[in-house]
Order: C-alpha cells, then structure tokens, then sequence
C-alpha cells in the first residue's frame, strides 16, 4: 500500500525518514524540555542548593558550608557559596581554586583561621548556630543595623550566605538568598541589597517598613535610606525614634551625625558622636564620623586625631591607614603619609582596594614632586589593571608634570591614528576632560577644541570646554559653553551645578542659587551635596 502510494523510491525514502523524525520529535521535545527545565532550575535556585554560578573574582572569602564545624576557606577567589561540598571546584571558574578544610569548635580558633589566612571574612555552621568572624569593620559589610553578632542565635546558613553575597558586592544573590520571611534580620538583610543594588530607594523603603517592626535598627536604615532620598528631617525623625527605643545603644547617635554632616551641621554631628563614643569609647563608625566631620570642615589636624584613635581600636583595617595617609600627605607630612600606604599594602586584601591605595601614594608623591615614585606607582598600576585607560593617561600626566610635554602628548594621543570622525571627537573629548579634572589646563583645552573641530555641536565636548573655562576663571566664556551643551539635549546633571558656579564667580549670586538648587533638586543626594549647602548659604549671605 505505501509502495503504491509513493512509487518513486527516492520519494519513498525520503517520506520514510520524515515520518521518522516526526516520532522522534516527542522525544527530542522531552529531552531538551528536561534539559532546559533542569538548567532553570538549577540556575535559579539559591546558591547552597544547586550547582553555584561564580559570583566574580575575590583575592580572600570564605564559604559559607553546611557541614557542621568546618571552615571551608579560599585564599584567591570564591565562586561557591553555601555549597554543600566544601571541595566543589566551580566548572565556570577559570582559576583554579585551592579549598582549605579546618575543624574549629570555638570563635577563637575561627579568628586564629582569620589572621593566619589573612582572610576577609569566615563564616561558620558551629551546629545550631552560624558564627560570623570579619576583619573589616562590620559596617563595611552591612550596616551597623543588621544584629550579626559573632553569636546570632536566629541566624541561619541562608542568612550567612545573604551577607557573603553583601561583602562580596554580588548584590543580586545577596537579594535572592536573603531568607523570605518578616524577621528583622530577613528584613534587614533585603533592604541592603536592594539599597546597594542602586534600585528604587522607596522600594527598599517599603521593604523595610511594611512589616511595621517597632526595633531600633529598623529605625537605623530607615534613616539611612531616607538620608539618601534627600528627606533630611524625615531622616532625623528616624534617628530619634531609635535613640528613644534604644538610649544606650550608640547606633542612632551614630546616624543622626551622619545625617547632620550632610546638612553642614558640624557641631550637631560632632556633639552626636561624642555622645556615641561616651556610649561605647571603640565605636569605630563614631570615630570614622568625626574624622570625616572634620574633614569636611579642612580641620586636617583635628581629622587626623580621630583617624589615630580608629587606628587603635582596629589596626588591620587597610581602609582607616588610606584615609590617614591622604590626611598626612595633606598635611605635608610624606612620610608618614607613605608608612600608612605601605601598612594599607600589607593589610589590603582586595585588588580594588590595592589599585586605590597605590593611587593614593601616586597621588601624595605628586603633591610633594616626587615624580619619579609618582612614575613607580602608576607603573605598578599598569601592570596590575593592563590597558587602563585613566592610570595610562595619569602616567602622562606625570611626564607632564616634570616637564617632558612630548612624551606626555604621545601617551595621551596613543591609539588615535585607527579612528574615523566620530571617533576622534569622542577620543580628544574625553582626553580633554580627564585633563580638566587633573587641573592640566593648557593641553585639555587644545584638545576640546580639536574634539568641536570634528563634531562642534557636541554638547559633552562644549560642557568639557565650558568647565576649563570655568576652573581658568573664564566664567562668561563658561556659561556660553554650558547654556549651549544644555541646548544641544546633555543629560549631564552636574553641569546645573558648574552653571552655579559660573554665576557666582561673576558675583550673580541670585543666578547661582537657582541653578545650584536644580542640581539639588535633580540630583537629591550627591556627593558634594555639603560643599553645594555650604555655597548657597554664601551666595544668600552675599544677597543678604
């Protein structure tokens, strides 16, 4: 019957082998439906219970393990947590990872683990309960807020591996791993990644108070998201109600300083924080904030002092020594500013944080001349981040410096001859602006009007034109410049700020504070947001 229906044989065949591949399709539906659904599931499960996605590269972490009392370590890079093998060896990981198993029994032979591996931070299941022991300031981790005693009686391995994730900066995991239920630590632990992912600040507003928790540390973040939503008195109003639940605790004290440095209240902050460290003389946090009042008040020396006495409570944070160093470099002492640097090297377990550093003791060999050291360091920094692109440019910089312009210009216009057009505008544009920001006027001048010269309605380039005219103190030219890069459609924020500056350096105070309050309001929380108070408050003296 089929031979009569298909008498051609290649017709035959070839129909044969259709009505195959059509049986076959179920199966093949199946399997690749198992497959993909498997993979799905195994990719969005929490790390812990499937197999681990890497979660970047870190030099020192821990693993957060379920074997109770092993410690299961990585002195280069993790990108396993939660795993129920503490020998696992991710498949995605290019690097090979070395797994070091201890049995410890008792906090201190954790922290023996921690200082003998130089490790970040170790998190253990000691049976009912996971211990967490941390070399950084715990507020580098998680905010104060979040109870992660070394003890924690509620904690579970899933919370441990929310905060792994936290350090790690893995913000995302952090989020998905964070326990699913309305206990403080859960909430807490939720808020901060979502505060940390740059997402929506309400959202993770109404995180943290829809369960209607009436704890202190709720209060804490609170204050601190709304501090960062530019609700400055809404921020105070959180502070209060932690000191009034928690008179004794420093944590609220601690806060409110914060809030208050950002509205320019220095008395008010360092007043809060004295009563923080009357509270608890080693709180880190309330030393670190009275170091940075200070700071944003110039009183250097003052600053200095508090950045001593966090030295003495925590001598292994490389961060504390980097903020003493650029304080000593300020101050002219090198030296001293160059043993801090070097003690941050030792102490330093990350590479980004190494990169800074050796920046900083760039940068501090540059403000005393020493241009050679300056040359040492950036080429330390090359060879550890190839092809950086700002550190290439800063070696330029320094051969500028020292006053070897033709070696600087063949730095800086490397890699130019390749480009079209459009290419070039971008290229001698953005050579232009870090040159700017570097204070190295004459070339970032030449090269933004090179940049105009391929593209000359560019508004990025007419705003980089406009700020070297404004830090040369040729303030009429700058404002032409901005008004024009605002007409030609930038999206740039900050340039309503560098408007107020123009404007004030012509004496057009009523101008000034206009655009600085723009700024303000597009922005809510930025960084300068003191030194713009500050200037507003002269402009209206000045109108006054």
């Amino acid at each position: 019957m089929f031979a009569q229906l298909f008498p051609d044989p290649f017709v035959r065949r070839l129909t044969l082998a259709g009505c195959g591949l059509m049986a076959l399709a179920p199966v093949a539906l199946l399997v690749a439906g198992v497959f993909f659904g498997w993979n799905l599931l195994l990719n969005t499960l929490p790390r812990g219970y499937g197999p681990v996605r890497p979660a970047g590269e870190y030099e020192t972490m821990a693993l957060v393990t379920r074997v109770p009392g092993v410690v299961a370590l990585d002195n280069h890079l993790v990108d396993a947590v939660g795993s129920s093998q503490p020998s696992y060896t991710s498949a995605y990981s290019s690097i090979k990872v070395e797994r070091l198993r201890r049995t410890v029994t008792t906090t201190a032979q954790a922290e023996a683990l921690l200082a003998e591996y130089n490790a970040s931070l170790i998190v253990w299941d000691g049976g009912d309960t996971v211990m967490i022991t941390t070399r950084e300031p715990i507020n580098e981790v998680l905010p104060a807020t979040i109870p992660f005693d070394p003890a924690l009686p509620e904690a579970t391995a899933d919370h441990a591996a929310a905060m792994v994730y936290l350090f790690s900066r893995d913000l995302w995991a952090a989020e998905f791993a964070a326990p699913q239920e309305d206990t403080l630590t859960a909430i807490l632990l939720r808020t901060e990644a979502l505060r940390r992912m740059g997402r929506n600040l309400n959202e993770a507003l109404a995180e943290l108070t829809a369960p209607g928790l009436d704890d202190p540390a709720v209060y804490v973040m609170e204050a601190i998201l709304l501090q960062e939503l530019g609700a400055f008195d809404d921020a105070l109003a959180a502070t209060q109600q932690a000191i009034q639940l928690a008179p004794d605790s420093p944590l609220g004290y601690i806060q409110q300083g914060r809030v208050h440095i950002i509205r320019a209240e220095i008395d008010e902050a360092l007043a809060d924080f004295d009563t923080a460290l009357t509270l608890d003389p080693t709180a880190l946090d309330a030393l670190r904030g009275r170091a940075e009042a200070y700071t944003a008040t110039y009183d250097l020396r003052a600053a200095l002092q508090a950045l001593d006495a966090a030295v003495a409570v925590d001598s292994t944070d490389a961060e504390l020594y980097l903020w003493r160093g650029r304080t000593r470099a300020d101050l002219g002492d090198l030296e001293g500013a160059r043993a801090d640097f070097d003690m941050a090297l030792d102490l330093a377990n990350r590479s980004d944080l190494r990169a800074a550093i050796l920046e900083a003791r760039a940068r501090a060999n540059l403000q005393h001349e020493q241009y050679g050291a300056a040359l040492d360091d950036y080429e330390a920094l090359i060879d550890q981040v190839p092809d950086n692109e700002v550190y290439i440019a800063r070696r330029g910089m320094v051969y500028w410096l020292q006053g070897d312009h033709d070696v600087a210009r063949g730095i800086w216009e490397g890699g130019l001859a390749s480009l079209d057009a459009a290419g070039l505008a971008s290229s001698y544009n953005n050579r232009a602006w870090f040159l700017a920001l570097e204070g190295i006027y004459e070339p970032a001048l030449e090269y933004a009007n090179i940049s105009l010269s391929y593209d000359p309605v560019s508004p990025h380039t007419l705003h980089t034109r406009g700020y070297i005219y404004l830090e040369t103190g040729r303030y009429a030219e700058a404002i032409g410049d901005f008004e024009d890069s605002l007409n030609y459609g930038i999206r740039h924020d900050p340039i309503y700020r560098d408007l107020g500056d123009a404007f004030f350096g012509l004496g057009q105070y009523a101008d000034a504070i206009v655009f600085y309050e723009e700024y303000l309001t597009r922005t809510g929380y930025p960084p300068d947001l003191l030194t713009i108070r500050q200037r507003i408050n002269e402009a209206q003296a000045a109108l006054d």
